[in-house]
């Protein structure tokens, strides 16, 4: 029987089988319309101790330039091409910080009544400026000019306003995602995706929820943008927060499109695809089988073959796996005959590392995980071990006998290329041991 990869590397990462809720996330997340009203348009007393209002410093010739414009500007009717004319008398009458709020504010009425987003955005900018905004209106103040100059395209000014915003403490319309939008807009994607891998991280530092679409949207441009140690670290945040089907799913298919992983490392990624139950194609089980070789595992290759007739995703029509089906069926049969003399021959004290290795391979493949724990432990003692392979099967070995807490403190010793996939076995072992989610380092590395 010939085995065979049946896509190219890069034929998987066109093709992978990320959920389409993630792929439906991609657009873009700011619209035109709902601007918020400044608050100084509907209220601007500020009291004295006395509880009178403090009296504005309006000069008699900045008053003289402002009253007919103002006119123009509450007309039921306004005179456009009239109100732009006299806006630049009025911003250049400007003396002090109370008549730059009041003209500031000028504009801003000016540009809605005009339909004018520019003169909206100068206006907002401008009260900003003045320094006179309330303190409790700061943050609404700077995320309206955000929004006016993202809709400008002036996405720099956006990002700006955009973060003062959320200094100020605003948190309303998910100002964290403009922010990052903003960079996306600007074509500087991993720029938008640091920004909002650090404000994911400070939620989770802080014990807060992230919010799902945050992640998503994450995800989603990393993975069209072929970004991978940043998809790879959305969808681990994606299966660490909301652990579901879907989000284990596309976790585990970001790793195998963006990981640079050899047939070892596939099968080990793939065995979690296994455990999660998240085959999504038959093309995943054509994967599992051709990385396992029903030569070299046939009890494992039965076994996800029986799991795909079952899940309706095989078809018994299919030749590959029926071929080997019949391969993997006979050659377990003499397999086991054979497994107890493997078992004394890689327990014995002169034992090859090699020897060693395929007995916790083989037990492995029959689903009796304590014995393979037992010859992987012994392996990593040895002299030219893969710590890297031995050590992420003796985490599974771990994991398939229920052992979590032990898995988990083997997989975190795993680095190089298998980290990432090390770090999802892990994170699923967390989660059945029942513990609740944790603070995660932001660490975004794929290496290979």
């Amino acid at each position: 029987m010939r085995f065979f990869d049946h896509r190219t590397a890069h034929s998987r990462r066109t093709g992978s089988h990320i959920a389409l809720a993630i792929a439906l996330v991609t657009g873009g997340a700011v619209g035109a319309a709902g601007f918020a009203e400044p608050a100084y348009a509907q209220k601007k007393k500020k009291k004295k101790k006395d509880d009178e209002e403090a009296k504005p410093n309006y000069t008699k010739e900045f008053i003289a330039v402002y009253q007919p414009v103002n006119e123009l500007v509450q007309s039921p009717t306004p005179d456009a091409a009239a109100i732009k004319a006299g806006i630049p008398s009025v911003v250049a009458a400007v003396t002090n910080p109370d008549e730059r709020m009041v003209a500031g504010s000028l504009q801003y009425t000016a540009g809605q009544k005009t339909s004018d987003m520019a003169l909206q955005f100068a206006g907002a900018a401008m009260m900003l400026e003045s320094g006179k905004v309330p303190p409790e209106n700061i943050g609404q103040y700077n995320f309206i000019a955000a929004q006016l100059a993202y809709q400008l395209q002036n996405f720099s000014d956006a990002r700006k306003y955009g973060i003062a915003a959320i200094d100020a403490g605003y948190t309303s319309n998910s100002p964290e995602i403009f922010v990052a939008e903003s960079f996306l807009a600007d074509n500087q994607a991993t720029q938008g995706l640091e920004y909002l891998s650090s404000a994911i991280q400070r939620r989770i530092d802080n014990g807060q929820e992230v919010d799902e679409s945050w992640i998503k949207r994450g995800l989603g441009i990393a993975f069209n943008a072929n970004l991978g140690p940043q998809a790879a670290q959305f969808g681990y945040w994606f299966a660490k927060q909301y652990p579901s089907a879907d989000s284990w799913g596309d976790a585990i298919a970001v790793v195998r499109n963006f990981g640079d992983l050899n047939a070892a490392d596939t099968l080990d990624l793939i065995r979690l695809t296994r455990r999660t139950d998240t085959f999504r194609t038959r093309h995943e089980f054509h994967d599992y089988v051709e990385a396992a070789d029903p030569r070299r595992l046939p009890g494992e290759v039965v076994a996800v073959i029986d799991q795909g007739y079952g899940s309706g995703l095989l078809s018994k029509d299919d030749l590959f796996i029926a071929d080997a089906y019949t391969m993997a069926k006979e050659r377990a049969e003499s397999d086991r005959r054979d497994l107890a003399s493997l078992e004394a021959d890689a327990g014995a004290a002169g034992a090859a590392l090699n020897i060693v290795v395929a007995a916790g391979d083989a037990f492995l493949n029959y689903d009796q995980p304590a014995k393979a724990e037992r010859f992987y432990t012994k392996a990593l003692g040895m002299p030219g071990v893969n710590a890297e392979v031995v050590g992420t099967r003796l985490g599974i070995a771990q994991f398939d006998q229920g052992k979590y807490a032990e898995a988990q403190e083997t997989f975190a010793g795993i680095s190089g290329v298998r980290k990432n996939i090390a770090r999802l076995w892990a994170t699923y072992a967390e989660q059945q041991d029942g513990e609740a989610p944790t603070a995660v380092e932001a660490d975004t590395a794929v290496t290979g």
